[in-house]
């Protein structure tokens, strides 16, 4: 089974960091599996979720190459995708984080990520991660493992 057809039977998802790095970047080993997940986002009405923590991380490389027009672009970007969902790191996504952080031993990144995902009810989290496997509270799933 491919990625896609993985997810096309979940109502919501949430997304990893990773996925719009490797995305924006045009990581060469990635860009064709983060391709069809986004345009399958764009075009199918799948809700899609992430944690406004992408705004930090994905800004990092952009702001060490001091390329304001790229920050402002991949701000738009990332507003304005179809069907995405840049949820707030609120109380609850902080109670919860602080919950994963203690039984599962991951970093604050991830947990917050993970919390976001699990307020919102999403199916499936995609990520990178390895880390991430011992989680079971949403199911995590790996993009290596569809290339």
């Amino acid at each position: 089974m491919n990625l896609i057809e993985r997810i096309s039977s979940c109502k919501k998802i949430s997304l990893d960091t990773s996925v719009f790095i490797y995305h924006f970047e045009e990581n060469p080993r990635y860009l064709k599996l983060t391709q069809q997940i986004l345009n399958f986002i764009a075009s199918q009405k799948i809700n899609a979720f992430c944690s406004e923590l992408i705004i930090l991380e994905i800004l990092v490389q952009p702001y060490k190459k001091e390329g304001n027009d790229l920050i402002d672009r991949y701000e738009i970007l990332l507003s304005n995708f179809p069907h995405l969902t840049i949820l707030p790191v609120d109380r609850s996504v902080l109670r919860k984080a602080a919950e994963l952080r203690a039984r599962y031993h991951i970093k604050s990144p991830d947990a917050i990520h993970l919390a976001s995902a699990i307020n919102s009810e999403s199916e499936i989290f995609i990520g990178n991660d390895r880390n991430l496997s011992k989680v079971d509270d949403v199911d995590v799933i790996f993009l290596d493992e569809y290339l």
